[in-house]
């Protein structure tokens, strides 16, 4: 069974952001859809449409195997746990792969896309976010864990997340360039 505290998080994430559908359902966004409609459609932003919706149906199979995964019910690869195995044995307090692979990189590209003044993006990296921050609390309420470990454990998972977030920044900044040159935008 999935941990209720990570789902229930990205869900207040994504009804309370400005660019969620709940705020879309007004007169304004119905005008601007049906003139959009009517616009012809050039090479460059069908390719960024594509993009976006391979975007998409990659982050749904993540949140799926995401909640597949979160709790203690579910079994572990052997490819995940030689991982585990060789973290722990190099660090003594292996990061929680979620923190390290999700939250912190989400946190990095939520930075990115608000300095970008995209709209939509920062939601989505937002829920990502809250998957990080959830876990990082959760690591502190074992009670039967040492706190230094704990803390150890949390350091460990900011160090390798913000440097695969900063790889992550790196790569959403040349696709974001690239399809700006591709769709014919003036890069700002």
């Amino acid at each position: 069974m999935c941990n209720n505290s990570h789902v229930i998080l990205m869900i207040c994430v994504y009804i309370t952001h400005p660019c969620s559908p709940f705020d879309y359902f007004n007169v304004a966004f119905n005008t601007y859809f049906a003139e959009l409609m009517k616009t012809p459609m050039q090479l460059g932003w069908f390719l960024a449409v594509v993009v976006i919706a391979v975007a998409a149906v990659f982050m749904l199979l993540v949140f799926v195997y995401y909640i597949y995964r979160t709790g203690n019910s579910t079994t572990t690869s052997e490819t995940e746990l030689a991982f585990r195995n060789f973290l722990e044995n190099a660090l003594i307090a292996r990061p929680r792969t979620k923190e390290m692979i999700i939250g912190w990189p989400m946190l990095m590209l939520f930075i990115w896309s608000l300095r970008r003044g995209m709209k939509f993006l920062p939601m989505v990296f937002g829920m990502g976010m809250s998957i990080g921050l959830v876990s990082v609390v959760n690591t502190f309420l074992h009670i039967r864990t040492p706190f230094l470990l704990s803390l150890l454990r949390t350091g460990w998972g900011v160090l390798f997340g913000l440097l695969i977030g900063l790889a992550a920044v790196v790569i959403a900044e040349l696709v974001y360039r690239l399809v700006r040159r591709v769709c014919g935008v003036e890069n700002g």
